[in-house]
């Protein structure tokens, strides 16, 4: 899986450096691995990895919210429709989390 993530970070960087891009102006459909969450920004899955450090050492596949999608965090402007059992948002597959259907707030 490291490999993969790995993979799909440079993949990521590089098509957002070519393209001029930043991540808050990401898509629903792009993601990127990154050791933090950034304000606005939401998640759709959590893995533990060394590289992000102690005390923390989770990597969370960052995506842009948008109407409908299934997420780990609720950000600021967002409000949520549904929830359900999620081991995607938990490192310990044996201990579930919430997930949130996100709806616009407004």
């Amino acid at each position: 899986m490291g490999k993969m993530r790995k993979a799909l970070t440079a993949a990521t960087l590089t098509t957002l450096m070519a393209g001029g891009l930043s991540l808050a102006t990401a898509g629903p459909a792009q993601a990127a691995w990154q050791c933090s969450v950034p304000p606005g920004m939401t998640y759709n899955w959590k893995t533990w990895d060394a590289g992000c450090g102690v005390p923390n050492g989770m990597s969370y596949n960052v995506v842009a919210p948008s109407e409908g999608m299934w997420a780990c965090l609720v950000p600021t402007g967002w409000n949520w429709t549904a929830s359900r059992s999620s081991n995607l948002c938990s490192a310990n597959a044996g201990f579930p989390t919430t997930e949130y259907r996100l709806t616009k707030a407004g």
